[in-house]
């Protein structure tokens, strides 16, 4: 997916793309544009990289999201990348890159064969600006992150600030191996709260700490309480040498228990999981949800007690509105009125009809009254409930199948609320 200006992708599982092993991500940024939200989605089995920063040399992406994501499994094709990507100069001023899990790249690392780039963030060409806080990576590979920070053709506001993540990579290949690397020694990153399992390699020198403080580097046991699903087992015990040992940085570190902790998880605090979650849902659908043909009216402030106070209505002979649903029973709630036609319902399996029904909606008063609705929300009725179903997917489909335009006043409406689904 390329994402446009201020485009919001969230809750999506993404699974098994990139075979190109290039920059077809599961998200992608548009030319220069700004303002994207990438957020809660669960990315797994790519090609290359989870989110790419886009294929413009020299372009801005500036203001951008990235958070609560699952990113896993990836460099399945390339070894020459990460869970998030971007190359080229690409201006990040103002990313907010946080709460993530970064894991299992699955890469071939051979060195001399490629592989030595292969990690949970990768900011290549200069490429950067803006801050990456509390996130979790393991099993990234021979880098948790990588970040050129200058190049000859960018030098200025490229720096990040990188603020209390997890570091959990254990990989070493005949040497190679490190929880963060950049070659320069100017501009540097600055780095607050962090645990590193690995080294930092500053201009290639192993154990060159650079603008850092209020970090757990290796030799000091973080004490992770080694359980729990995939990154809550690098959560702290409450002997952990990170415990209460973090410097203090508005809006980062706000909400701590205590003093604020080094590390991506505060003990005791939030047990945050990214990723996608399955949506939970009464089972009604509004008529805004539906798929209308011909001529169709949609009435907002309608009449207290339908849902939303919305409806869409139709006059038109053979007008249809259908929905897609999986589940094992739907019903329909529509109006019931003295200007009311006869609706067709059907319920297809595919091009099956596997349930049909034909309703008359005429109905007056149930006072007496001549030719009058029922008053506010009593004229609003379940009309139509399908059989029970084999769990599958169907389609609604919702018709208005006959007029009686000679009757006073003319019966040629029908007046649509919503759906009920059952699981």
């Amino acid at each position: 997916v390329w994402l446009g200006p201020n485009c919001r992708a969230e809750n999506n599982k993404m699974e098994y793309i990139g075979y190109s092993s290039g920059s077809a991500a599961p998200f992608s940024f548009w030319d220069t544009d700004d303002g994207q939200v990438v957020t809660r989605n669960s990315m797994h089995y790519l090609g290359r990289s989870g989110v790419d920063f886009g294929y413009l040399e020299n372009g801005n992406h500036l203001n951008v999201e990235i958070s609560y994501n699952d990113i896993g499994y990836h460099g399945m094709l390339s070894s020459d990348g990460g869970a998030t990507y971007a190359a080229g100069q690409v201006n990040l001023t103002g990313l907010q890159q946080h709460h993530n899990w970064f894991h299992d790249n699955l890469s071939r690392m051979v060195i001399g064969q490629g592989g030595i780039s292969v990690n949970g963030m990768y900011y290549d060409q200069a490429s950067g600006g803006g801050t990456i806080h509390h996130n979790v990576s393991w099993g990234t590979g021979i880098l948790d992150m990588y970040h050129e920070t200058v190049n000859g053709f960018r030098t200025t506001n490229t720096t990040f600030n990188i603020y209390n993540n997890t570091f959990a990579g254990t990989q070493i290949l005949e040497g190679y191996g490190n929880s963060y690397l950049t070659y320069s020694m100017s501009p540097l990153d600055v780095q607050r709260n962090n645990i590193y399992v690995r080294n930092i390699n500053i201009n290639w020198q192993s154990g060159n700490l650079g603008n850092n403080q209020n970090y757990i580097i290796p030799g000091t046991n973080p004490l992770f309480v080694g359980s729990g699903t995939e990154g809550l087992f690098y959560r702290i015990q409450s002997g952990s040498p990170a415990v209460n040992t973090g410097q203090v940085i508005t809006g980062i570190t706000d909400g701590s228990v205590g003093a604020p902790d080094i590390g991506a998880y505060e003990y005791n605090g939030e047990e945050w999981i990214p990723g996608y979650t399955v949506p939970v849902s009464d089972g009604t659908v509004n008529d805004t949800e539906f798929t209308y043909s011909l001529n169709w009216l949609h009435f907002t402030n309608f009449k207290t007690g339908f849902k939303d106070n919305d409806v869409h209505a139709t006059t038109t002979l053979n007008s249809t509105a259908s929905y897609n649903f999986h589940g094992t029973q739907v019903a329909v709630v529509m109006e019931k009125c003295n200007n009311m036609g006869t609706a067709r319902f059907e319920v297809l399996d595919g091009a099956v009809v596997v349930d049909t029904q034909d309703v008359d909606l005429y109905v007056v008063d149930p006072g007496g009254s001549t030719n009058v609705c029922p008053t506010g929300n009593a004229s609003r009725e379940t009309v139509f409930t399908s059989d029970v179903l084999a769990e599958g997917d169907y389609t609604m489909v919702i018709k208005l199948q006959a007029q009686n335009t000679g009757a006073t006043p003319s019966r040629n409406s029908l007046v649509l609320d919503n759906l009920i689904i059952s699981p």
